[in-house]
């Protein structure tokens, strides 16, 4: 199955983190046991992925390179996850973060809307709700997935 950009820039989605103020560690807690308060929202990275980890599945290619040059994954590119392929995780995870989605289905395609998401399509119910998905994140201020900038992923298209 193609994946597609809009999935790869979905499930890479992120913001940062209000908590600790992208700083990684609570400010105005102090020193706990010798050390500072860390934020456990973002997991002391400063950063938080919008959308929950079940749209991020751990790749399971191991790559041992022979001659020391650096090898990226051509399955997750580095990343260690590639995004989900089920329609239903993407569901589920979507009315985590935005609540109910409005679907439609019609003879000339899908039309979804996800709070302040809105997309049609005519190539399948995952592909359109990905972008009504990705609309919605850019819109609420997400920096979307790098890899969906880095590469093409979608072989029909041109570079």
């Amino acid at each position: 199955m193609n994946i597609g950009n809009d999935a790869w820039a979905c499930a890479g989605a992120w913001k940062p983190c209000q908590d600790c103020n992208y700083e990684g560690h609570l400010v105005g807690l102090g020193v706990i046991n010798g050390q500072e308060a860390l934020c456990p929202t973002c997991n002391v990275t400063g950063l938080y992925y919008v959308m929950p980890d079940e749209v991020r599945v751990p790749c399971s290619l191991t790559l041992r390179p022979l001659t020391g040059a650096e090898i990226v994954c051509p399955s997750c590119h580095g990343l260690g996850y590639t995004p989900a392929e089920s329609l239903e995780t993407w569901l589920e995870a979507i009315e985590v973060v935005y609540g109910p989605i409005s679907i439609v289905g019609s003879e000339d395609g899908w039309e979804v809307v996800v709070t302040k998401g809105h997309a049609q399509g005519d190539n399948g119910l995952r592909p359109t709700l990905l972008a009504a998905l990705k609309q919605a994140l850019a819109a609420q201020g997400a920096t979307l997935g790098e890899v969906s900038a880095m590469i093409n992923l979608d072989p029909d298209k041109e570079e």
